[in-house]
């Protein structure tokens, strides 16, 4: 009996097939790490969502470069297309139907990677309701037998498993008698350490509980007011709760404590914390770093399932102990892959009880510049065993640069001096450190001359052309779209910076400038 064709359902993605890029020297497929950016120049990436990936391709041959190598693997060519959608906000992970264009232009012929997301899907730990304290009408004694029975009754699950955890206390209300409530907590800490040693005492403070006309001075002078009654009560630890301050809210979220208070604020409360003997000061959530990186787990496997050599992926707005956890298990689960996490320098972020700011004026040890961040942030990821980073800005609506254009250039982040003492910092620790954001064919020059292993660019090598066809994305008006030309002309800047010639440099000189210098140092194939 004659069986009829299976019709293949729709939508169903067919894989184009990588052997080209696989390392036959081993079991395991070749990836960015494996790129020899002493050897071959600096790697060098365009963003773009298959759309112009012939124009890349194209490109990619056409450049000085590829003419020197002539026989050359996408290894030894070191030139990426980025899968990439471009939106209004920016940059944003590729579609299937994108991805499957991007492979069938590319495969065999140049590099692809892609960044699976800017910001993590950030979720919390369901945490332990706190233990609220009736405080009006009722004396001390009465308060902390109402407080007796409901901690018993709050922790009964918890008795059994010897897992050292924090019960947060609330006061209700802001206007009970201080006396009153350490005589309650030191109570309660009595009773915990008699029958359940293995939990804690904290204090939860809510910073909103009353309006007024300077609500950054009251939410500040709120938490030290917590901080007090912690340091009378012996408190090691204290949360703060509330609702978050404008400038997170338009970002979304932002890390830490910075959700509640600007980083001037952050500092003074950290540092009157210290002062007063709190070991712990923190956001009432705890943020499960665990779900987070299996989230970006899936992303990333899809970019290694496409045949992809590189998968980026951002951290914002996870402080670096949260980071870290995160970096930790991707490294675990892609041992024989790329995983590049990224470094947002245009934000502010939390390390060690520090935050890392562009604010020029860094008097306070706990405040320190962006430049510093990038530096303790390499020593974090390389002890993890990252070998690949991406350092970017985030805030793409905002035209913020990676690079200065001159001293008292107010968009840009870094100078080229910054970037060579970053990178020394990467090289210390193994890490190879890709740049991006909003670099110039200019720029790229002087990237090239730093020795960098690589940069991604966009705007410098596309034209902006009209939205024609049906979008939901409202606020987009025109796209970018990667031109051959500009990309030859952005390659040959980077190469010619490599390379030691003038920016202004021919294409023909470029070339010979490649094969002197693949001469002295050797062309090899994997």
């Amino acid at each position: 009996m004659k069986t009829k064709n299976k019709r293949k359902p729709a939508g169903l993605i067919t894989l184009p097939k990588s052997e080209s890029l696989q390392n036959k020297s081993s079991n395991e497929p070749w990836s960015l790490k494996d790129y020899d950016s002493e050897r071959f120049g600096p790697f060098f990436g365009i963003s773009d969502d298959g759309s112009s990936a012939k124009d890349i391709v194209r490109a990619a041959f056409s450049s000085p470069k590829a003419k020197a190598l002539k026989n050359h693997t996408p290894q030894e060519l070191g030139i990426d297309l980025d899968a990439e959608r471009l939106v209004a906000i920016g940059e944003v992970v590729a579609g299937p139907d994108e991805l499957q264009t991007i492979r069938q232009e590319c495969s065999g012929k140049i590099l692809n990677s892609m960044n699976v997301g800017s910001r993590v899907n950030q979720r919390y730990f369901k945490t332990i309701p706190p233990l609220f304290i009736p405080g009006l009408n009722k004396t001390a004694m009465q308060s902390l037998r109402a407080s007796l029975w409901s901690l018993k009754k709050l922790i009964q699950p918890f008795l059994n498993s010897k897992v050292s955890r924090t019960i947060l206390v609330e006061f209700k209300f802001q206007d009970q008698v201080e006396e009153d409530r350490i005589f309650v907590l030191n109570g309660l800490k009595e009773w915990m350490k008699e029958n359940s040693p293995h939990l804690s005492l904290g204090l939860l403070v809510n910073i909103d509980e009353r309006v007024t006309k300077n609500m950054r001075l009251t939410r500040k002078n709120t938490a030290k007011k917590g901080m007090d009654l912690a340091k009378k009560a012996e408190i090691k630890e204290v949360a703060i709760t509330g609702m978050p301050r404008l400038a997170s809210a338009e970002r979304v979220s932002m890390p830490g404590m910075l959700q509640y208070f600007c980083a001037q604020d952050f500092v003074m409360l950290f540092d009157y914390a210290n002062s007063k003997g709190i070991k712990t000061l923190r956001p009432f959530n705890y943020v499960d770093t665990e779900t987070i990186a299996r989230h970006i787990w899936q992303g990333l496997n899809s970019a290694k399932i496409f045949g992809l050599e590189l998968g980026k992926y951002g951290l914002y707005p996870l402080t670096f102990n949260e980071s870290s956890h995160v970096v930790e298990q991707i490294q675990q689960w892609f041992k024989d892959w790329t995983p590049a996490p990224v470094f947002y320098v245009d934000v502010e972020s939390i390390g060690d009880k520090v935050v890392y700011t562009k604010n020029k004026s860094i008097r306070n040890p706990m405040k320190r510049s962006q430049k510093q961040g990038a530096c303790d942030w390499l020593k974090m990821v390389g002890k993890l065993g990252t070998k690949v980073v991406l350092i970017d800005t985030v805030e793409k609506a905002k035209k913020m640069r990676i690079l200065k254009n001159s001293d008292d250039d107010e968009d840009g982040i870094f100078q080229i001096e910054d970037v060579k003492e970053i990178n020394s910092v990467g090289k210390e620790f193994g890490i190879k450190i890709l740049w991006a954001g909003g670099i110039t064919r200019e720029q790229a020059y002087h990237f090239g001359k730093a020795q960098v292993f690589g940069i991604f660019v966009t705007s410098a090598v596309s034209i902006e052309i009209p939205v024609r066809d049906e979008t939901r994305d409202i606020a987009l008006t025109q796209r970018k779209k990667p031109n051959f030309s500009e990309i030859l002309k952005a390659q040959c800047a980077l190469d010619a910076g490599f390379l030691g010639l003038p920016i202004d440099s021919s294409p023909e000189r470029i070339k010979n400038a490649w094969k002197d210098h693949l001469e002295r140092n050797g062309k090899t194939r994997r």
